[in-house]
C-alpha cells in the first residue's frame, strides 16, 4: 500500500477493496489464518507492516484483526457536524454544474446524509 503519497484514508479504502478482490481471485477464504496472514503481511508492504507492528492489536495472529487495526489507523474518525459544514458552505465557483454537483456528491459521502444525499445535492443547487 501507498502510504507516502495522497489520502491515507483514500489510499486505504482502495487497498481494502483491491485486497478484498485479490483474497477472492486466490480463494482465501478456504485457507488457514496463517496463509491469508502470510498473504496480507506481503502484500502491504513493508512500511505499512511496520505501521501494524505499533498498533495495539489484540490478536495479531488473525488477519481481520490485524485488517481492523490498520482501517481505524488510516481512515481517522470524522467529525460529522464539521463535513456537513464544509458540504453546506461550498459554493459552485468556476465548476460546471456537473462538476459541481459530483463535487458535492463526493462530500455528501462523509456527512452521513445516507438517503438524503441525492436530494440534498440537486438542493443546493
Amino acid at each position: 500500500m501507498n502510504i507516502k503519497t495522497g489520502n491515507p484514508a483514500v489510499n486505504w479504502k482502495y487497498f481494502e477493496e483491491d485486497w478484498h478482490n485479490w483474497a477472492t481471485a486466490m480463494k482465501l477464504d478456504t485457507e488457514s489464518p496463517q496463509i491469508v496472514l502470510a498473504s496480507l503481511k506481503r502484500i502491504i508492504g513493508r512500511e505499512t507492516r511496520e505501521i501494524a507492528e505499533n498498533l495495539p492489536i489484540t490478536n495479531r495472529e488473525d488477519p481481520k484483526v490485524v485488517l481492523k487495526a490498520l482501517r481505524d489507523h488510516f481512515i481517522p474518525k470524522k467529525n460529522v457536524s464539521y463535513e456537513r459544514y464544509i458540504f453546506n458552505t461550498t459554493v459552485q465557483g468556476e465548476d460546471t454544474i456537473d462538476n459541481y454537483v459530483n463535487k458535492l456528491r463526493k462530500l455528501a459521502i462523509s456527512c452521513e446524509f445516507d438517503d438524503l444525499k441525492k436530494t440534498r445535492c440537486l438542493g443546493i443547487v
